[in-house]
């Protein structure tokens, strides 16, 4: 089941906010956007059918983030929807930087800059992307490469 859409190298996916992702006050825990994130790059990666668990069984390696930075610029409250807006913008053969904006209405709430990388599954050691995979991003993205 694909609940986003891909366009123009952008993968949008909604969220909406529930009870569960809010502190004490209404606002989105900040540690659940990380969450949000993640199910927005899962679901890109299957828009352009590449899916975590078959790497693993088939190729033995698994997608780690290796590094986070966000920048919180506006809160976002219980029901919002959020739009996160999910690119690539730099693909390496060991690495992916995504980019992911939030936005609630068109406005900008939160970004961030999520660099995954690809190891064994077994050894934990670093591993090139297999060539498929990055054939398939630079079709899609705009970045550097």
């Amino acid at each position: 089941m694909n609940v986003g859409t891909l366009k123009d190298g952008v993968y949008h996916f909604p969220v909406r906010v529930y009870y569960e992702d809010t502190d004490a006050g209404g606002i989105v825990y900040y540690a659940n956007y990380l969450k949000f994130a993640e199910r927005a790059r899962t679901e890109f990666l299957r828009s352009v059918s590449f899916q975590q668990k078959e790497l693993a069984d088939r190729d033995n390696l698994l997608f780690v983030v290796s590094k986070v930075e966000a920048n919180y610029k506006k809160p976002t409250y219980l029901d919002d929807v959020i739009d996160i807006e999910t690119s690539i913008t730099t693909l390496s053969k060991l690495s992916v930087l995504f980019q992911h904006d939030l936005k609630v209405k068109g406005i900008l709430a939160v970004t961030m800059k999520v660099l995954v990388v690809t190891i064994d599954k077994i050894s934990g050691r670093l591993q090139p992307l297999p060539e498929r995979v990055t054939e398939s991003f630079k079709e899609i993205f705009h970045g550097e490469h």
